[in-house]
């Protein structure tokens, strides 16, 4: 008898992918059609940084309460029949232990099925799909932008301001713009690949190959997902899910919000974006002073940023944005010791972590984050059934919550209150939320805006804007290696954890863990 998996909401995949499977994976068709969606999930979300295993290099991770939901726990049956994918069985779970000490077995997609994959995103794309939800339902109408449940399955409410039109459901892109840059995506990867070496004109120098070829895929599936029928001709559905902190998950396989800044800036060219300035630092140093504890080093570097990022990586040989990195790392737990698998010598090397933990101006800052962390918990702690409640009314166990996770749910409450003061100012015209900022489709009054942010979470915040233009060389010289990796070494914090010829993009905007 063959499987009939749950559906699994909040899930979305071309239709034409389950054909494109069925052309090339022996047996597939005889899976019944639950079975064949459910697997076409997997290949769709499964490429996604958010899905790399934090231990098993190569390998991607899916809960087993996850599989047991999709496959009716059939799945190891399902897989025997036709071989989808390849398990590491090695996982780790310790009630405990740190978070970052557990993970799932590993998964990674068998030859044939990548094979698949790449050929499905590698067709020209010129008529719109239909789109799928994990069960094979066809999705006739874009859902509300915002799921009516948490991550925890819980009924929530708190984003109804953001259900109230489809502004956050559907993202107008610019597929000019887009399709622009996956052909000089693909003419870089066929020099190089044919060549041996960087081509010449390439953004910066000697970047990875396999982080290019992660560009060109992730601009398949935006371009993808501009071409169905339910959100219509230029548009990208979005489905948002509110996490145990309050911020908005964006689902689905392809979005803008976790996508690389050269693919968003491509698809968002013409738009303006907003950004709460040093979020989490202001937020914290703020949450401090209530608490009587003054953040000198921290009020320094918010008060001269440029000059202080730019002065720590001169010194430890670093870029800016692999020094904000660090010291965003830092306000989310990670250790300034060298060992190799922290988050910052992962982002830095050891060599340069080394000499980062060793200068006064960046160990002055990790030590106010240490000493305002201990103020903050000081003052706000758990309620009497040990829930810690944070500004957006949403609460953690506190026991199973190390410190620095317990500050992070507090900012991020703080964090996600903003934004829905945004929202509820400009709801017609906010597209696309990226936790401590958001995309508008017009500039907005800045000033109205962080108004309307102080009234309602008593945290005066300022905001950055900046017109979405896309520039290549600007993106890369921000560093690939860091982009190819922000998304891993961003979960090991928060759980505790050159220059070269370019050409412009086309600026038009299209009118339209455990086992």
């Amino acid at each position: 008898m063959r499987a009939k998996p749950k559906p699994t909401r909040n899930t979305f995949t071309p239709r034409l992918l389950v054909k494109q499977l069925a052309e090339d994976v022996l047996g597939f068709k005889r899976e019944t059609p639950q079975v064949q969606a459910a697997l076409a999930s997997m290949v769709w979300m499964g490429a996604t940084k958010m899905r790399q295993h934090t231990v098993h290099e190569g390998f991607m991770s899916f809960h087993h309460k996850e599989l047991a939901q999709q496959f009716g726990g059939q799945f190891k049956a399902i897989n025997a029949r036709l071989k989808f994918l390849d398990v590491k069985d090695t996982w780790r779970f310790d009630k405990e232990a740190k978070a970052t000490d557990t993970f799932t077995k590993g998964y990674r997609f068998s030859p044939v099925v990548e094979e698949s994959r790449k050929r499905f995103l590698a067709k020209k794309v010129a008529q719109k799909s239909g789109l799928i939800d994990a069960s094979g339902t066809g999705i006739k109408t874009p859902p509300k932008p915002v799921a009516s449940t948490d991550a925890a399955g819980v009924t929530t409410t708190r984003w109804r301001v953001a259900n109230g039109g489809d502004s956050l459901s559907l993202v107008p892109v610019n597929i000019e713009a887009l399709r622009f840059l996956q052909r000089d995506l693909a003419k870089k990867i066929a020099t190089w690949q044919s060549t041996g070496h960087a081509p010449r004109d390439l953004w910066m120098d000697y970047p990875s190959l396999d982080y290019l070829v992660d560009l060109h895929e992730q601009t398949a599936k935006i371009i993808r997902m501009a071409y169905t029928d339910v959100a219509g001709l230029g548009n990208v559905m979005h489905r948002y899910v509110e996490s145990d902190s309050g911020r908005l998950y964006a689902t689905g396989g392809a979005s803008l919000q976790n996508a690389p800044a050269l693919i968003r800036k491509a698809a968002l060219s013409g738009r303006w974006d907003y950004d709460v300035e040093n979020c989490h630092f202001a937020i914290a140093a703020q949450m401090a002073r209530q608490a009587g504890f003054p953040c000198v080093a921290i009020e320094n570097y918010m008060a001269h940023k440029k000059d202080v990022r730019d002065e720590i990586a001169k010194t430890i040989g670093i870029s800016t944005t692999q020094t904000k990195t660090c010291l965003l790392a830092v306000m989310y737990g990670a250790r300034t010791t060298t060992w190799h698998e922290n988050a910052i010598p992962q982002a830095i090397g050891t060599d340069a972590a080394r000499r980062l933990a060793d200068l006064p101006l960046f160990a002055n800052i990790a030590t106010d984050v240490k000493l305002a962390r201990a103020a903050i918990l000081k003052m706000r702690k758990p309620n009497r059934q040990g829930g810690l409640v944070n500004d957006f009314e949403k609460s953690i166990k506190a026991d199973e919550h190390l410190p620095e996770q317990r500050l992070a749910h507090l900012i991020q409450g703080v964090e996600a209150k903003a934004l829905r003061a945004c929202i509820e100012l400009h709801p017609g015209e906010i597209v696309l939320v990226q936790h401590d900022g958001f995309t508008a489709t017009k500039r907005l009054d800045l000033a109205a805006l962080e108004l309307a942010i102080q009234t309602a979470t008593g945290y005066a915040l300022r905001l950055e804007e900046k017109l979405v233009q896309p520039d290549l060389a600007e993106q890369m010289d921000k560093g690939v290696e860091h982009e190819f990796s922000k998304v891993r070494n961003a979960r090991k914090a928060s759980n505790g954890a050159g220059s070269g010829r370019f050409r412009p993009l086309p600026s038009t905007v299209n009118s339209a863990p455990l086992p």
